[in-house]
């Protein structure tokens, strides 16, 4: 995702009736068309098909077209473009089973999910500074040398970040962080009081099972992130699981207990 892909997202998602919309459709299994996204959100059939339109065009939501059983015209539908894992099914048993092989002990795993998660961060903020992995077995520390086939490092690749990436949240990196979070499904709610509450991961039945390998990953893609959006800026931390469907991130230091939530 480009700096201008990135900044049309931001923009899209400030509207809090397109996160409404949005926030419905991941949590649904099915697609849904516009008239069941007006039932459900309690706004006018008009103003979803409106909000829609921006969605798709930020790529946060996809449609396709269903037939019906009659000879009326089809329905467009639609879905979220990242959706949350599903608690059960062969994609959680490979995700669990690749978790559990990560490494062969938990800190091991630890460790190296973090470093993949600053890879993560670099892979999301700029595309053209992603590190090439080989398939030779290297470890997520020798792969970072393998940027664009001359041994750069991830810091260096940092460096990479396209101007107008950065530019988007520069001096508040606790925007950026939001706003990538939220095109990642997380369902951010940023409070009065300086956290970010995290509402929906969309890896909680892995992150249940394994939180050494995707509590750490994002720990360690949050880390990057700030150093990309704004070097300088204090750090913010990762705090997994404060409540059974809670996330939250917060100010080096402070702790995770969240107060001024909406929800």
């Amino acid at each position: 995702m480009t700096g201008l892909d990135r900044a049309r997202a931001h923009e899209v998602l400030s509207v809090p009736s397109r996160v409404t919309i949005l926030d419905l459709l991941r949590e649904r299994a099915e697609p849904l068309d516009a008239r069941e996204l007006a039932a459900g959100t309690g706004l006018h059939v008009t103003t979803v098909r409106f909000h829609l339109s921006a969605l798709l065009e930020a790529g946060l939501v996809a449609e396709r077209t269903e037939r019906s059983g009659g000879r009326g015209r089809p329905r467009a539908v639609y879905s979220a473009s990242w959706a949350a894992e599903p608690e059960h099914g062969p994609y959680q048993e490979l995700a669990e089973l690749l978790a559990r092989h990560f490494a062969d002990t938990p800190a091991q795993r630890a460790r190296r999910a973090e470093r993949a998660g600053e890879e993560w961060a670099v892979r999301r903020l700029s595309p053209a500074a992603t590190p090439a992995v080989k398939r030779d077995g290297r470890s997520a520390e020798d792969a970072r040398s393998a940027v664009k086939g001359d041994a750069r490092s991830v810091e260096d690749a940092r460096s990479g970040v396209k101007g107008d990436a950065r530019s988007e949240v520069k001096g508040d990196a606790r925007s950026g962080v939001t706003a990538m979070f939220a095109e990642m499904g997380f369902d951010p709610e940023p409070t009065g009081d300086g956290r970010i509450l995290l509402h929906g991961c969309p890896f909680r039945a892995t992150a249940r099972s394994h939180p050494e390998v995707v509590c750490a990953a994002h720990r360690g893609l949050l880390r990057s992130a700030v150093e990309l959006l704004d070097p300088g800026a204090p750090g913010l931390e990762l705090h997994a699981f404060v409540r059974p469907e809670l996330c939250v991130i917060t100010a080096g230091g402070d702790g995770p207990e969240p107060h001024g939530t909406s929800r």
